[in-house]
């Protein structure tokens, strides 16, 4: 390899700047934001070709749909304030970094098809499906925490990197995520409850940090 090509393999591996950071999370902001537009839209669909007289029998009528798009929109803006949190820390990205981000904001554009096919017209394996789409989500996310850490100069210098290094963040939503999908794949009648194990993410992971810090 000559001189040349070494220095552009190495400008090819090197973060890249701030600003090119900035527009790369306002693609990703754009994309959610879709995303949880696409959500309504069979709902907008359902109201055009409605016959209830009334705004709650609508409601009873496509309480499943509204309930599945609720969740979704849910979960949505939980990835989207998780990866928010995570951006703070970051000062620049690398090609892994993009890669990453991309797989994450595939999956995050697939929750509005996957909650249409297991609620309106429920689809045998939806809800396999759905989990499958959140936990390849999760592990995209723990994919980058861990890539930050193993390479802190994308990281805000100081404190910042100081306390991202020492954080737990990202398995423990893929471990949970995964159970979830086990649960529902062992028990498909189970449906949207196995999500509910989302709520002990918060309190595991302030026990990893509590027994990390002693």
């Amino acid at each position: 390899m000559t001189d040349t090509d070494a220095t552009a393999a190495a400008n090819a591996e090197s973060p890249r700047t701030t600003e090119g950071f900035r527009r790369l999370l306002a693609f990703c902001d754009a994309v959610v934001a879709i995303a949880l537009t696409l959500l309504v839209l069979p709902l907008t669909d359902a109201a055009g070709d409605a016959d209830d007289t009334t705004a709650w029998a609508f409601i009873e009528h496509h309480s499943a749909l509204l309930t599945s798009v609720l969740i979704s929109f849910a979960v949505i803006a939980g990835f989207w304030w998780h990866h928010h949190q995570m951006a703070e820390y970051f000062a620049a990205y690398d090609g892994v970094v993009v890669v990453l981000n991309l797989v994450w904001l595939l999956m995050i554009v697939m929750l509005p098809f996957t909650t249409e096919l297991g609620s309106s017209r429920p689809v045998t394996g939806a809800n396999v499906l759905y989990l499958v789409v959140l936990t390849i989500a999760a592990a995209a996310m723990s994919a980058m925490y861990a890539w930050a850490r193993r390479h802190p100069a994308l990281l805000v210098e100081g404190a910042p990197r100081a306390e991202f290094l020492a954080a737990r963040g990202g398995w423990l939503t893929v471990v949970v995520m995964a159970v979830a999908l086990v649960v529902t794949a062992i028990w498909p009648s189970s449906g949207s409850w196995p999500l509910l194990l989302l709520l002990a993410i918060g309190p595991l992971e302030r026990l990893v940090s509590a027994r990390a810090s002693q």
